[in-house]
């Protein structure tokens, strides 16, 4: 391990022994260690703390401090160093870490409910291989010199020894040979001393190197960056070279102003991170800013199936049916507002519409003012029109422009358009002016209409 992975399998001891915490258990394995002290989490975690080695196997079922013995972990042991149960455990194990719930996971494995198996500790300690291991499966590959110096960093940083210790023995590494691994294990020991300038400078002395440079370090340069887009450049750098670590897409998440692509990097957390109930919330809440109402739908329900004790999925259910009574009430808004813009424009149309009526009755006023009494006859000297006599079914009325749908004598449907309102004179029956109403017309009415080709409305007469 070098430095940054040394800290992340930070040793821890109990009474009874000293192991990697999590390293043989299949749920730090899938990165869903949660360490509380309460909760099936933190029984997997005690059950696993005390595993030891005996030559080729495997040993769990040592009991923890007394504290640790909790009902859910006399349940598991029980369950896992039984012949009978311990293969299935194991698929109750695979299935809260891909998230399901307690209750969802005991069925999937057993097909009976939890509260059926006592929660009783079983006999003794059980090897968790069924066969010892073959040695003869496994490669050794040497270690370089350079990489061997650092071991001493390494271990002290792993098992939280005093930070002054720790930089000690990475000082007397880069003492010999300068390298990535001994400024990022010099940076973490300075930032646990306090000393975080001359941190930023080993972190950024590791940073030159592209190819060896650690994830753990280009994540703490970025959490020392103050502009945004180097940190940004920092964080990306640390996902891709630890795609299976969540924290740096994290970071990213808090980085970004907008709530997509905020989403976008909570959603690659939380997939990594699948029993983080707190991480499938900040998911929920950054889906429902960008409007992504399904999407957040789910992720809330993760974050309650998650949740650690009936009270926190309480509090996750709460907050997750005020977020539903936003969303409704942020469509029923939208419906609402697009509603009346659709109002507004048809009311705009037909606006449109009477004023080039009453424009065009008041040049015909003006020009003809010995007309009253007498039919008004239609002028045109534009190019050659066509004539079109049927029914007219539907004004379709959009963006200050009109068609027409006809239909003639023979069933046919014809569409003209009126491009500019205006220009066009719609008579009545009886030979007045008339206008134009926006929809389907109840009932039909007859007309008799020019236009020039193909399809451009001159005129419009009711008959």
């Amino acid at each position: 391990d070098d430095g940054a992975d040394a800290l992340e399998n930070g040793v821890h001891t109990h009474r009874v022994g000293i192991s990697a915490r999590g390293s043989a258990s299949d749920i730090r394995a899938n990165r869903s260690y949660d360490n509380t002290q309460t909760g099936i989490e933190a029984s997997f975690a005690s059950l696993y703390s005390t595993l030891r080695l005996e030559k080729a196997r495997a040993i769990i079922g040592d009991p923890p401090p007394p504290a640790e013995r909790t009902k859910s972990w006399a349940l598991l042991h029980r369950l896992l160093t039984s012949s009978e149960t311990s293969a299935r455990t194991r698929i109750v194990m695979g299935n809260l870490a891909s998230g399901a719930d307690l209750e969802t996971a005991f069925r999937n494995a057993f097909e009976r409910p939890m509260n059926d198996f006592p929660a009783e500790p079983g006999p003794g300690a059980a090897s968790v291989m069924p066969r010892p291991i073959n040695p003869d499966l496994f490669t050794v590959t040497p270690t370089l010199f350079s990489r061997a110096r650092l071991i001493p960093g390494d271990l002290l940083l792993g098992r939280a020894a005093p930070p002054a210790q720790v930089r000690a023995a990475y000082e007397k590494a880069q003492a010999e040979r300068p390298g990535a691994g001994g400024f990022e294990g010099l940076a973490l020991a300075l930032l646990a001393e306090g000393n975080s300038l001359a941190a930023r400078k080993a972190l950024e002395a590791m940073a030159a190197d592209e190819e060896n440079s650690g994830p753990r370090g280009l994540f703490e340069l970025a959490r020392l960056e103050t502009d945004n887009a180097n940190k940004r450049l920092l964080l990306e750098r640390a996902s891709k070279k630890n795609p299976a670590w969540p924290d740096p897409y994290i970071a990213l998440a808090a980085t970004e102003p907008g709530p997509v692509r905020r989403a976008f990097w909570l959603k690659k957390a939380a997939e990594l991170k699948p029993r983080d109930s707190a991480l499938w919330a900040s998911l929920a809440r950054a889906q429902f800013d960008a409007r992504q109402f399904p999407d957040a739908e789910k992720s809330w329900r993760a974050a309650e199936r998650v949740a650690l004790g009936d009270a926190a999925a309480a509090q996750i259910r709460k907050a997750r049916e005020e977020f539903e009574q936003q969303r409704y009430e942020l469509e029923a808004a939208a419906r609402r507002k697009a509603a009346e813009e659709e109002k507004a424009e048809l009311d705009r149309l037909r606006e449109e519409n009477l004023a080039s009526i009453r424009r065009a009755e008041a040049k015909a006023s003006a020009g003809a003012a010995t007309l009253e009494g007498k039919k008004v006859e239609k002028g045109w000297d534009g190019p050659p029109t066509q004539l079109l006599n049927g029914t007219l079914d539907t004004v379709e009325c959009r963006a200050g422009r009109i068609r027409l749908l006809i239909r003639d004598s023979t069933g046919k449907t014809v569409w003209l358009r009126i491009p500019d309102p205006s220009q066009v004179a719609v008579f009545g029956a009886a030979g007045g002016q008339a206008e134009l109403k926006c929809g389907p017309q109840k009932p039909p009415r007859r007309v008799k209409i020019e236009f020039t080709p193909p399809d451009v409305a001159v005129t419009v007469e009711f008959q």
